[in-house]
């Protein structure tokens, strides 16, 4: 009774887990079937091979010489015999089954499990172009990745229309998508070809984007942060995520930035968990952060000319508050260090000579801003009023996550000026207004996630 039960057993296991593991890969991975879904149908073709197989078992068993000992009915009616003949077909199906599980020392795991995850993830891709498309409103939306080998950046799902039609490849800092992805820095471009975007303008690109006759006109591109195994943290650019022209001839906005910078953060969290990396709620916290904070350069003469003369008007009135000659807002990227003059309170309102924060030219060292480079260094306001040089003031200006990104410099010319507390105050509130502008829409966000992350701690 035993014997052919053992090569049920096997079979039943073995076919169970070789299908079982082959749904899993196929069926599950595309409609998002269960674990448990693939075991059920794998047993069922099991049980289904089992049953035209379950003659061949018995006859095999019979020409090894291994039949049932030739009992007459009365025999085998004992109560006794059929309680041994039960525990021999218990013993056999469980010992098959044993055996039949060796199926599971040929496949690999991980690789199994990575590759349901890539196909997950993958999925995901094929679904966010096109959610993106409708979401932002935009003609055309691509997911690239960086290939570090090749340095060069490969779509991995673009759509335009709402169809999944089209490739690129190209090098990095090539490009809108390049440029992003070497730097780290998103880019909000309003139109691509006028002469203050003409760094960004590629012909061969944006003339027909991916052959798919998209004239590129408007510019929205966010990067994507990986792991950094050499800093422990997730600020390495693995990909980028772009939009291109908002429909009806508009211009992206400060809220279609941090819906795509959201968006980035879910895919950067997705591509931790499909690598196997394990993070806790700190972790999310810090990728969401990043994304809300990430620096980047908005080229739109409309916009940035009414940026420019409300800082103008603040700096203007801040003249007037601390009493002094003149007033200077700089942005400043401690990383790099470099130092941008953004406005003055010299420059004149609705002037069409406002200073773009694309301009690269205007860009100073930080080690050569004197007072500049001390506030960024100590975080904190500072004075040089000794009499010997006209009176100095400079404030910094702190993101979310409490980095120096900019500084208000006031300068009084006249002699004996002596800066009071209460100009340390007002410019300090100005500073913390004037950051949040600095920082975007979604500065109050980043805030808020610092905060939780204080308090977590």
């Amino acid at each position: 009774s035993a014997l052919p039960f053992v090569g049920f057993g096997m079979l039943d296991n073995a076919v169970m887990i070789v299908f079982g593991d082959m749904i899993d890969l196929t069926l599950c991975a595309t409609f998002g079937f269960s674990t448990m879904a693939a075991a059920a149908l794998g047993n069922t073709l099991s049980d289904g091979f089992g049953v035209f197989s379950g003659g061949v078992v018995e006859d095999m068993a019979a020409k090894a010489g291994f039949e049932a000992p030739p009992l007459s009915r009365a025999q085998q009616a004992l109560a006794s015999t059929k309680r041994w003949e039960r525990l021999g077909q218990l013993l056999g199906i469980t010992v098959g089954c044993l055996i039949g599980m060796f199926p599971l020392l040929l496949i690999n795991w991980k690789d199994q499990e990575a590759q349901k995850r890539q196909r997950a993830l993958e999925h995901m891709y094929d679904h966010v172009v096109v959610a993106v498309e409708d979401m932002l409103n935009v003609e055309a939306a691509v997911i690239a990745f960086v290939d570090e080998e090749k340095q060069e950046l490969y779509s991995r799902s673009a759509a335009h229309h709402g169809s999944q039609e089209f490739e690129i490849r190209i090098g990095l800092a090539e490009g809108i998508l390049g440029r992003v992805a070497s730097t780290g820095h998103f880019l909000n471009i309003a139109d691509i070809r006028a002469p203050e975007s003409n760094e960004y303008y590629v012909p061969q690109i944006h003339d027909d984007f991916g052959g798919t006759g998209v004239r590129v006109r408007s510019v929205l591109c966010m990067p994507v942060f990986g792991y950094n195994s050499e800093t422990g943290h997730c600020d390495k650019v693995v990909g980028v995520v772009g939009v291109m022209n908002k429909k009806g001839g508009g211009h992206f906005t400060e809220k279609d930035e941090d819906a795509l910078a959201a968006l980035c953060s879910h895919i950067s969290t997705s591509l931790s968990f499909v690598h196997g990396e394990e993070h806790g709620f700190d972790e999310t916290l810090e990728r969401c952060a990043r994304a809300l904070r990430t620096k980047g350069t908005r080229i739109n003469s409309a916009a940035n000319q009414r940026v420019h003369d409300l800082y103008t008007l603040v700096l203007q009135e801040v003249c007037k508050l601390v009493e002094v000659d003149s007033a200077e807002l700089l942005s400043v990227d401690a990383t790099h260090g470099q130092v941008q003059l953004l406005a003055t309170s010299a420059d004149d309102v609705s002037s069409s000579n406002c200073r773009s924060e694309a301009e690269s030219n205007g860009c100073q060292r930080l080690e050569d801003m004197g007072i500049v480079a001390q506030v960024v260094s100590q975080g904190k306001p500072c004075i040089i009023d000794d009499g010997s040089d006209p009176s100095t003031m400079c404030c910094p200006l702190f993101d979310g996550n409490h980095e120096v990104i900019g500084a208000i410099k006031v300068v009084a010319t006249f002699a004996g000026r002596r800066f009071t507390k209460e100009n340390v105050g007002t410019l300090e509130t100005v500073a913390n207004r004037v950051s949040l502008t600095m920082e975007g829409t979604g500065s109050s966000l980043t805030r808020l996630l610092t905060s939780l992350k204080t308090g977590g701690s």
